[in-house]
Formats: structure tokens, C-alpha cells, sequence
């Protein structure tokens, strides 16, 4: 996947704890912006400004029911994000090297001294 700026937005919007719980809300089924706003110690307002970026971002969609607005989430976008991070895999599935056993393997003049300048060579 290609990071263009609309893709970009999705990883921001996902940068959001608060905006991440709603997604996981949204899971289950769709919801008003008041059922989505209860566990939270946030105003009505500040739901619906997260929501907004939510929408922008393409994850979530809303429809009018009478004076309500209910949103729904869009799996298609996730799905543009999951497959993004799969070529990162490995990085959490394999055992990661020690930092120190790889910078003590290293030659004494290929790496740089405490202040930064390279000295031994």
C-alpha cells in the first residue's frame, strides 16, 4: 500500500485512543454518537469531533434517523491498514537480537564514540 494523504489520514485517525474504542464499539453494530459517547468522560461534542475525524479518515460512515445521526464502521479501510503492517510481520512474530550483542560484534573503529565523533580510524 502506498502512503498517499488520504491512507495517511486513516493512520492518524487510528493514532487516537479514544478514536480506536470507538472503532471498537462500532464492531458490534451501529450506534448514536450518545450510546458511543457514555463510557467516556467527554461531551457530546468532543464524541462527535472525534466521529468527524473518524468519517474523514474513511472508517466511519453516518446516517440520519429523525434527530439522530448513527454511525457504522467500514472494514474496507482497516483492511488497507492490515495489509499494510503485514509486511512488518516478522518484526513482532520473530525473537528480536539484543542491541548489545550486535554493537559488541562491531569493530571497535566502525562505531562512533560516546560524543559522537568516530574515533580509530
Amino acid at each position: 500500500m502506498v502512503r498517499t494523504p488520504s491512507s495517511a489520514d486513516v493512520f492518524l485517525a487510528l493514532a487516537s485512543p479514544t478514536r480506536r474504542q470507538l472503532l471498537d464499539k462500532l464492531s458490534s453494530r451501529e450506534q448514536s454518537v450518545r450510546s458511543l459517547a457514555a463510557p467516556f468522560r467527554m461531551s457530546l461534542a468532543a464524541v462527535s469531533q472525534q466521529l468527524r475525524i473518524l468519517r474523514a479518515a474513511g472508517l466511519v460512515s453516518s446516517r440520519r434517523i429523525g434527530r439522530y445521526r448513527v454511525y457504522h464502521l467500514h472494514g474496507d479501510r482497516l483492511r488497507e491498514v492490515a495489509l499494510w503492517t503485514q509486511k512488518y510481520e516478522r518484526f513482532w512474530l520473530t525473537r528480536p537480537t539484543k542491541p548489545a550483542v550486535v554493537y559488541e560484534s562491531q569493530a571497535p573503529s566502525s562505531r562512533p564514540m560516546p560524543d559522537g565523533q568516530w574515533h580509530g580510524e
